[in-house]
């Protein structure tokens, strides 16, 4: 936190909901440095609430869509994100993913014709460099 959090941002993560403690603020810049999709352990549902206040309209300026994997329409959704560069929060993820999302995970975006794309399930779709990928659980202590 001393190191690679700058205190001005963790101030407004503060005011959008993220406890102050220590943990919190060291997993807030884990999220927002990392080079992976964070996966949030979140059995109180505090980091959900962090991150549809970041990632709201009224800050962004884009509308953040937040899923379960349940959703009849999940890729359709996550491709619609990935094309706009509209962040994507997928809610109370279980322990076995949908494999159609492993190329998302693994950020394998590649170049064509000047274009970024990404495989989705067994099609190229046009990648937004400004999207972003949120997953939370509420399972205490998850195995993947």
């Amino acid at each position: 936190r001393n190191v690679m959090g700058d205190p001005v941002q963790i101030r407004d993560w503060n005011l959008q909901g993220l406890p102050t403690d220590g943990v919190s603020i060291n997993n807030g810049v884990l999220v927002v440095r990392g080079k992976r999709w964070p996966l949030m352990i979140d059995p109180q549902a505090q980091g959900n609430k962090w991150i549809k206040k970041k990632e709201s309209k009224e800050l962004t300026g884009k509308e953040l869509k937040a899923i379960k994997m349940t959703n009849p329409k999940m890729l359709l959704i996550l491709e619609g994100c990935i094309r706009t560069g509209s962040p994507l929060l997928m809610e109370d993820v279980e322990e076995t993913l949908d494999p159609a999302l492993e190329s998302v995970l693994l950020k394998a975006i590649f170049e064509v014709n000047g274009r970024w794309n990404i495989k989705l399930g067994d099609q190229s779709v046009d990648y937004d460099r400004d999207f972003l990928f949120y997953m939370t659980t509420k399972m205490p202590n998850p195995q993947y």
